[in-house]
């Protein structure tokens, strides 16, 4: 048997999930103490968006802004500071609603780092990893491998 056709897969039919729930290795690199970067990697489990409810996600993420412009940067009343405080990103809107669950993660003792709703904001905040995860769903949404990305 050649490796051309050892290769072979069988193809099975497309399934229209529009809820569909799935698994994904995401990849960071993280800076290392001697300059470099270091690869790294936690499993994902997303949640399908459809572009709609993509679409109403970024118009949150507009009237957020929206309400940014009205707030100001300098909240002056109790009110103001509470909208201020509610205001988001957009990749912070996307992935609190993507994003149900991780696993491999581990504190800085080496300790397993559960998934609950404080980790994941944890987790979002983060600036490595909300890259990788926004790059990691991306690439899940166009039928990419998470081998590769």
């Amino acid at each position: 048997m050649s490796a051309k056709t050892s290769r072979n897969t069988t193809v099975g039919a497309f399934v229209l999930n529009n809820e569909a729930v799935y698994p994904w290795t995401i990849y960071v690199y993280v800076p290392t103490t001697n300059g470099g970067k270091q690869k790294v990697k936690f499993k994902a489990e997303f949640k399908h968006l459809t572009a709609e409810r993509r679409l109403q996600v970024l118009e949150d993420f507009k009237a957020n802004l929206q309400a940014r412009t009205v707030v100001g940067d300098t909240p002056q009343t109790e009110d103001a500071v509470d909208a201020h405080k509610e205001i988001t990103s957009f990749e912070e809107l996307l992935l609190g609603e993507v994003l149900l669950g991780f696993s491999g993660i581990v504190d800085p003792n080496k300790q397993d780092v559960p998934f609950n709703d404080e980790t994941k904001a944890a987790l979002i905040s983060n600036s490595w990893a909300r890259d990788a995860l926004l790059y990691g769903y991306q690439q899940s949404l166009v039928g990419r491998s998470d081998l590769g990305n």
